[in-house]
């Protein structure tokens, strides 16, 4: 299988107003208003991406970033001891990854490759910290809904490397 890099693609010129209405369709839309929506719009680029597309390869340490999809699905791969590809996950439209990087600034725990044709929204580490700086508000609004995220996902893992241990 032939893979593309996402540096191979531009940015999509749109409006303000049309990646309010993509953030808009996501749930991260959920707890914030119009106006907040087109203020957090501001600080994303837009991509529209092929399948097969590598949008952060396992170990990059270049500029962080988390992708919110807007439509498709991405694969959540990792490599074992082995150099084996693992699947840990797949992720729907709605979702995001790679807030870890934009939080702690190391680099990435996994590779994401599109599996569908993906719209996605970027916002890098240094737009996230000029979001903060310009609106801490919203921003704090931002950072409650990573920490739920992160916590569900805590207890996700939690969960299964319970029924993992269980098994031995």
């Amino acid at each position: 299988m032939k893979f593309q890099y996402i540096a191979n693609f531009s940015t999509l010129d749109l409006s303000i107003n049309e990646k309010a209405d993509l953030l808009d369709s996501t749930i991260w839309s959920n707890d914030f208003t119009w106006k907040d929506i087109k203020f957090i719009a501001e600080y994303f680029e837009v991509f529209h991406l092929p399948p097969n597309t590598v949008i952060l390869k396992e170990g990059n340490k270049k500029s962080p970033f988390m992708g919110l999809i807007a439509k498709g699905n991405v694969l959540i791969i990792k490599e074992d001891k082995k150099n084996r590809h693992k699947l840990l996950a797949k992720i729907p439209e709605g979702k995001t990854f790679g807030e870890m990087s934009i939080i702690d600034n190391l680099p990435s725990s996994a590779s994401v490759i599109t599996e569908t044709a993906v719209d996605l929204l970027v916002i890098d580490g240094h737009r996230f910290d000029d979001l903060m700086d310009d609106n801490p508000h919203i921003a704090n609004k931002l950072l409650f809904k990573l920490l739920r995220l992160f916590s569900a996902r805590l207890r996700e893992t939690s969960g299964k490397l319970v029924d993992f241990l269980e098994k031995e």
